[in-house]
C-alpha cells in the first residue's frame, strides 16, 4: 500500500543544513509575501490576507531553527521540531509593529513577538483561516472570507509579512558560532542568555559577518537604564584610574557598554579590557579583567601565553587563579580574573574600582613584556 504522508525529519541537523534551512525559508517567505501583494493589488483581500499569514510563519521559521541549533540533547530537538510544525510557534512576530509603534525599542520590551502562547499568535491563525475557508461560527453564523476580510486588514498584514521577509542569507559559520554561544545557555536565566546573544554578535562582528555599526546592539539587548548604570561605572572608573593609577594612569573614552578597552598589551590584536556584566553564574552582577587576543593568529599567541601559565600564576599576588578561555573557531581568547558582585550597590564602587584597577595593571605588567617578546607568527 502505497504512503499518503509525507515523513517528516525530527532529528540534529548540522550547521550548514540550519542555514540551508534558514536561507530556504527566507526565500519562500519572501515569495509569499510577494504573491499576497499581487492578490492584493488585485481585490482578493482574503486570499492575500491568508498568503500573508503563511509568509509571516515561512519568516519565524528562523528563529525556530536557532533554537534547533541550540537544542543541547534529544528531547530539546524533539519540543523544538514540534515548534517548527506548529503555526502559532511560528507567527508571534507579527504583532512587531504593534509593539514598536507603542514605543517598544529594547529586547524585553519586545518579547512578546516570540511569545507562541500569547492571544495574538491565535488571532493571526484564526484570521489565516477565515481568509481561506467557509466556516460555520458563533450562533450558527456562516463566515464567507470576502464579508469578512476587508481592504484595510489586507493592507495592513501584505505590509507586515513584507516588513518580515528577510532575504539577507545566514551562512554556516554564523550558525557555527551561533551554537558556540548560546548552546551553552540553552534554557539559562535570560540575563545570560542576553550576555551570550551580545558575545554572539561580537564574534559575528570578529569574523566579518556583521557590519551594522548603525545598531547599537547592547541598547537593544540591555535596555537604556542598564547602559546608563554602565556609563555611570566607567565614568567613575575612569577618575579612579587617573587618581589611583599606577601603571595604567588613562583609559578609553568611557561608553555605555558592558565592555571598555583600558589599554593595549604591547601588539596589535592583543588589548586590556574591563568588562562590567549584569549577571553571574556566581551569582549577581560581574566584574571581569582580561587580555582579550583577537584575529587570525588568536590560537598561535594564546598557546605561547598559555605555556607560561605557571608563571604567570606566580608572579601576581592574588589568591584567585586567573581563567585561560579559547573556545574554538572563535578567534577571540580570552585571559582573566572574575568577580561576582553588586553593580547597581553604589556603597561597593570603590572596592569594585580598585579590585578592577589592580587586576588590570597586574595582567599590564605580567603578561605585556611577554606579549611584547612574543615571535611573529610566519
Amino acid at each position: 500500500m502505497t504512503k499518503t504522508r509525507l515523513t517528516m525529519y525530527r532529528g540534529e541537523l548540522t550547521p550548514a543544513q540550519i542555514a540551508r534551512g534558514i536561507n530556504a525559508a527566507r526565500r519562500n517567505a519572501r515569495r509569499l509575501a510577494d504573491d499576497a501583494k499581487l492578490l492584493l493589488d488585485n481585490g482578493r483581500y482574503p486570499t492575500a490576507v491568508a498568503i500573508a499569514a503563511l509568509s509571516v510563519e515561512e519568516s519565524g521559521k528562523s528563529s525556530v531553527l536557532r533554537g534547533l541549533a541550540m537544542a543541547p540533547n534529544e528531547d530539546a530537538r524533539r519540543r523544538t521540531w514540534k515548534d517548527y510544525r506548529s503555526h502559532r510557534s511560528k507567527n508571534a512576530a507579527w504583532i512587531l509593529p504593534e509593539l514598536v509603534a507603542k514605543g517598544a525599542r529594547d529586547l524585553d520590551s519586545l518579547r512578546l513577538a516570540t511569545d507562541a502562547s500569547a492571544e495574538h499568535t491565535a488571532l493571526l491563525d484564526q484570521v489565516k483561516q477565515i481568509g481561506f475557508y467557509t466556516d460555520c461560527l458563533g450562533d450558527a453564523h456562516w463566515s464567507e472570507p470576502a464579508d469578512v476580510i476587508n481592504k484595510d486588514l489586507a493592507t495592513s498584514l501584505v505590509g507586515i509579512a513584507n516588513l518580515l521577509a528577510n532575504e539577507s542569507a545566514v551562512c554556516e559559520r554564523d550558525i557555527e558560532l551561533w551554537i558556540e554561544h548560546m548552546r551553552p545557555v540553552y534554557r539559562a536565566p535570560l540575563t545570560q542568555m542576553k550576555a551570550a546573544l551580545l558575545n554572539w554578535f561580537a564574534a559575528m562582528r570578529q569574523n566579518g559577518l556583521w557590519e551594522d555599526d548603525d545598531i547599537c546592539v547592547d541598547s537593544f539587548v540591555w535596555g537604556d537604564a542598564t547602559l546608563q548604570m554602565q556609563l555611570d561605572f566607567w565614568k567613575g572608573f575612569d577618575v579612579f584610574v587617573a587618581r589611583e593609577g599606577k601603571i595604567v594612569t588613562t583609559i578609553s573614552l568611557p561608553n555605555p557598554k558592558h565592555w571598555l578597552r583600558i589599554t593595549g598589551a604591547g601588539r596589535a590584536g592583543l588589548d586590556l579590557y574591563g568588562v562590567v556584566f549584569t549577571w553571574s553564574d556566581k551569582g549577581g552582577h560581574e566584574l571581569r579583567a582580561e587580555l582579550v587576543i583577537t584575529g587570525k593568529d588568536t590560537d598561535y599567541y594564546f598557546d605561547l601565553l598559555h605555556a607560561e601559565r605557571h608563571a604567570v600564576e606566580r608572579e601576581h599576588k592574588f589568591s584567585d587563579k586567573l581563567e585561560w578561555y579559547n573556545p574554538p573557531g572563535i578567534h577571540q581568547a580570552r585571559i582573566c580574573w572574575r568577580l561576582a558582585t553588586d553593580i547597581e550597590d553604589e556603597s561597593l564602587r570603590t572596592d569594585q574600582y580598585r579590585w578592577l584597577l589592580e587586576r588590570i595593571e597586574s595582567l599590564h605588567d605580567i603578561l605585556a613584556p611577554r606579549v611584547k617578546a612574543l615571535p611573529v607568527p610566519e
